[in-house]
């Protein structure tokens, strides 16, 4: 049987957004997906959330997409062969409780619920999202298209802080500006 993933909008969103980070990555899971490699599940959740992102691609100054490749790309995100889930009362019950542990968002939560429950990993690349959730969830089940794990940064005066992981990989640095985090 194929591997299983889920995905959150943050990944569909580089399938189509050129302008994003780790395009290639992402890229490359849609291919093993087209070629029966592995398989995709993902809440309903995400057919919304990336109709939103397409929407707000369109409205910012200088990002690669207008309104006619909007619909487009919304048409053939439609065709892929994802498999979605509607999450039932419990599952929401659960997802709600899970928010509030991890204190994300409901939707962040939605996606990491559905991963437990198949059993799989969550294939995202939001590393606000990530930041959030301890080590035992991150390495059971998350999948991370960037080359950090679980990310903690250490409050410095700086305008370079070091980031610290718990998990062992290279250790970036991370260049702080309003509002955005660039990872070298």
């Amino acid at each position: 049987m194929p591997e299983q993933y889920v995905v959150d909008a943050s990944v569909a969103a580089k399938w189509f957004l050129n302008d994003e980070t780790s395009v290639q990555k992402a890229t490359d899971y849609l291919v093993r997906l087209l070629a029966d490699e592995i398989l995709l599940h993902a809440p309903t959740l995400l057919r919304y959330e990336f109709g939103n992102i397409l929407t707000r691609a369109q409205r910012q100054d200088g990002r690669p997409i207008d309104h006619e490749r909007s619909l487009e790309a919304l048409e053939i995100f439609h065709e892929y062969p994802i498999t979605y889930h509607e999450l039932g009362k419990q599952a929401f019950l659960e997802t709600l409780t899970f928010a509030n542990q991890l204190k994300c968002s409901f939707q962040d939560s939605s996606y990491l619920w559905l991963a437990r429950s198949l059993n799989c990993r969550l294939l995202t690349a939001d590393i606000r999202f990530v930041q959030n959730i301890p080590p035992d969830i991150l390495r059971a089940h998350i999948q991370s298209l960037g080359q950090w794990a679980y990310l903690r940064l250490i409050p410095a005066s700086q305008p370079l802080i070091r980031c610290q992981f718990l998990q062992v990989l290279e250790v970036p640095l991370v260049r702080v500006r309003p509002r955005r985090l660039l990872l070298h």
